[in-house]
């Protein structure tokens, strides 16, 4: 759907059973996209971003900052239902990405302790119920990941990191900077509902993302 499609239909959208929500989700997806803005083909191509984005992740692994991973298959356009556009470039999430799930502290106290234990209390609301001295073989978190929690019925809510120890429902994801921030956050969320009762390493990491002449939304 094209942009001013949309906005000509935007209250009969909105007035249709679900359709704030459908809304919602149509809008994500669109800006991921890059519908929502005017595309320049003086930009830099998607091609050359995916090969940077590569690039980076090697660099990444061989200086140890990041866990090497399993090559991931390439997207093809029967998984993602359509032809692929002209000047659009898909890539798997993993690719872009690296992805550490949580585990909780052998000892945890509700007063004492130097690191904050960030359970989905803690992640939805600031509320820290616990706290450990304990940091080996875990994993750390603050502000400059995005969190994605994994099982539970908060499963699939995505939302930005907190300094602390992450807790075993959760896991946090960085991105090789590259990427803008926000454009990752939203196509986590455009992509994974909170109805999914548990979101694997390897689903989201098999997740087709695609890009088109802009290097960020």
């Amino acid at each position: 759907m094209k942009a001013e499609t949309f906005f000509d239909n935007f209250e009969f959208l909105a007035s249709a059973p679900n359709g704030v929500q459908k809304l919602r989700e149509l809008i994500l997806q669109m800006a991921v996209q890059g519908k929502l803005v005017p595309q320049d083909e003086r930009d830099e191509s998607a091609f050359i971003l995916v090969e940077k984005i590569k690039a980076e992740k090697k660099r990444l692994i061989k200086e140890k900052k990041i866990a090497k991973t399993e090559p991931l298959s390439p997207v093809n356009s029967e998984e993602i239902g359509k032809v692929f556009p002209e000047n659009w470039a898909y890539l798997r999430l993993g690719d872009s990405i690296d992805f550490q799930k949580g585990k909780r502290p052998e000892t945890l106290s509700e007063n004492d302790g130097k690191n904050p234990y960030i359970d989905i209390a803690a992640f939805e609301q600031g509320k820290y119920q616990f706290f450990s001295d304990d940091a080996k073989k875990l994993t750390l978190c603050d502000e400059n990941n995005l969190l994605i929690v994994c099982d539970g019925s908060r499963s699939g809510l995505v939302g930005f990191g907190r300094k602390g120890i992450l807790g075993s429902t959760l896991a946090k994801i960085d991105y090789f900077g590259l990427l803008e921030k926000l454009y990752l956050f939203y196509f986590l969320k455009s992509k994974f509902s909170t109805s999914l009762k548990n979101l694997s390493k390897s689903l989201i990491s098999n997740t087709p993302q695609q890009f088109s002449f802009l290097t960020s939304f």
